[in-house]
């Protein structure tokens, strides 16, 4: 279980993460991730299953968010960008029962008043950087369950309730993303064969086809390849208890895999295959998934 706390300096994230922390008994391991070195991708999900190895429940003082707002206003560049945050949340829906916090109180006067009082132990330089931090949390965008939280009008009772009513589901399944049922609309979409996490990845295949589903919400997407890392067949088993609402086969190999286990599905080509013989023409990924929803 993972639980992300974001929020512009002087939001109030360490205290609300002071107080979940002593809800759950310290049962729950704390971490705070940051600055980036190179590789927001690989840096975040190294450091958060680490963890996760440790404490089934852990809480985190930012994430992936404060590098696309922060970034820009440190190092006038945002290591991230869209494509590898729509991957990284992929692939931390994919960890299982994930949500996320914004403070988010009215600027004036709390978070300037709480800034200029810690001024020194902040992040932030000027109060024109934190209004333009303030202005972007309110703006970025997250397909991770998300809820904003204003602690001069909610209480936290309130926001543990909320946080439990919105977290992604676990994920018992060999994939990635929102591990959904036909209920949720969620798509099964079978890839071939990677060396990591399916589909965990800004380049080749995997940022290529994240970048041709601009519309579509990776809450209710479910990815996984058919073949192992090792070279073995997936074992099919999670479709039937996962009850997909549709299931999409990229390429022959993974047509191959879901004919052989009895499921009816879509086939479309292989990425990589339409970039080589198809450039130019529109990928279907993207209007197959709204088909298999409508």
């Amino acid at each position: 279980m993972i639980t992300i706390v974001e929020g512009p300096d002087g939001a109030g994230k360490t205290t609300l993460i002071d107080d979940l922390y002593y809800r759950a008994g310290g049962m729950v391991g704390r971490l705070h991730q940051g600055p980036y070195h190179y590789d927001v991708l690989k840096e975040t999900l190294t450091t958060v299953s680490r963890a996760m190895e440790r404490d089934a429940h852990i809480l985190c003082d930012r994430l992936h968010l404060g590098e696309r707002i922060y970034g820009p206003v440190f190092r006038q560049d945002d290591m991230l960008k869209d494509r590898g945050q729509r991957v990284l949340e992929r692939a931390l829906l994919g960890l299982g029962e994930v949500c996320q916090v914004i403070c988010y109180p009215p600027f004036d006067p709390y978070v300037r008043d709480a800034w200029l009082a810690r001024q020194q132990d902040e992040m932030l330089d000027t109060l024109d950087q934190l209004g333009w931090v303030y202005r972007l949390y309110k703006t970025q965008w997250s397909m991770l369950p998300t809820v904003a939280y204003d602690w001069t009008r909610h209480s936290v009772d309130w926001l543990v309730e909320e946080m439990e009513a919105i977290r992604s589901p676990a994920n018992p399944g060999p994939g990635v993303g929102w591990y959904g049922s036909d209920k949720e609309g969620t798509v099964l979409i079978v890839g071939e064969r990677s060396d990591s996490l399916p589909f965990v990845s800004v380049e080749g295949s995997s940022g290529w086809v994240s970048d041709q589903i601009p519309d579509i919400d990776e809450r209710g997407l479910y990815w996984v390849n058919a073949v192992t890392p090792d070279g073995h067949p997936e074992h099919p088993g999670f479709i039937e208890e996962m009850q997909p609402k549709g299931i999409i086969a990229l390429g022959s190999v993974a047509s191959t895999w879901l004919k052989e286990a009895g499921y009816t599905y879509e086939r479309i080509d292989h990425p990589n295959y339409h970039r080589r013989y198809r450039d130019g023409e529109t990928y279907p990924l993207q209007e197959t998934i709204h088909v298999l929803r409508s």
